[in-house]
């Protein structure tokens, strides 16, 4: 885990059941690693619109700083 970071995305989406299993779909096909959690499915009383909230988990590569140089440390005369 040294190597990569999280970059978590927060949504809430809207739409016909179709239209959010399409959204999941295109979601998993993009180029780059994303994982969706957290996803909750809330069902209106009312018209068929359902609203959807999860979490978009991506990931960065994380370069590590350069090493750092050991200055020599001076020794006193006695």
């Amino acid at each position: 885990k040294d190597f990569y970071a999280e970059i978590p995305v927060s949504m809430k989406v809207a739409g016909n059941f179709r239209n959010m299993v399409i959204f999941f779909d295109q979601i998993s096909s993009l180029s780059r690693i994303v994982n969706v959690k957290n996803v909750r499915l809330i069902i209106p009383k009312k018209g068929n619109k359902l609203e959807s909230t999860c979490t978009a988990v991506t990931y960065r590569f994380v370069d590590k700083p350069p090493p750092k140089k050991k200055t020599p440390t001076k020794k006193k005369k006695k």
